[in-house]
């Protein structure tokens, strides 16, 4: 298994356990299952370097995806941040990315956002 994604694990386990359900390895990713049964999946590619992506499935009553990805999508090549960008409720709607560039701490901005997504929701 990817020693990142095993970090990963260990961060959202631990940093994030009061939203994370728990986690597990499915195939060639990292599945999170949320305290409201959303889910999110991390994959970092085994054949691109340095490329991952962050997908959040919610459970909200609109089904949001919100994923954070740099995998180089020519459709997103406008973006100053390019390859980097980042998928807001839809699949279409594409933005410039709130989050750190690197994995780790672009993980952990993604988890933030995640958990501040689910207190709104919860109020």
């Amino acid at each position: 298994m990817n020693k990142n994604l095993q970090a990963i694990k260990h961060i959202a386990d631990g940093e994030y356990s009061p939203v994370v359900e728990y986690s597990f390895f499915l195939d060639y990713k990292l599945r999170i299952i949320l305290v409201d049964k959303s889910f999110i999946d991390v994959n970092i590619s085994t054949k691109l370097k340095d490329k991952f992506g962050i997908h959040w499935e919610t459970k909200n009553k609109f089904n949001d995806i919100y994923r954070y990805d740099n995998f180089p999508d020519i459709k997103w090549c406008q973006l100053e941040s390019f390859p980097f960008h980042f998928h807001s409720k839809e699949q279409n709607n594409v933005i410039e990315p709130p989050f750190s560039k690197d994995l780790f701490m672009g993980f952990r901005g993604s988890m933030d956002f995640v958990q501040n997504q689910l207190s709104l929701e919860i109020k």
